[in-house]
């Protein structure tokens, strides 16, 4: 998951098929999907949890900054 902090977009490196989830610090959902490089130009700055899934299987949870 990079860059973090970020301020326009996030990149997912893996060379897997990955979906992700990310969560706002009240534990709602602000986005998912399965593209490797992520818009997140509409997400308001602050804290936020990114976690990636392999099929229904959770392989990383990272707190990521929106700056």
């Amino acid at each position: 998951i990079s860059p973090n902090p970020f301020t326009d977009g996030i990149d997912i490196l893996s060379d897997k098929e990955l979906q992700y989830e990310i969560t706002d610090t009240r534990a709602a959902t602000v986005k998912t999907g399965t593209e490797k490089h992520i818009d997140a130009r509409t997400l308001p700055k602050g804290v936020y949890i990114m976690r990636l899934y392999d099929g229904k299987e959770l392989i990383k949870a990272k707190k990521i900054i929106k700056e």
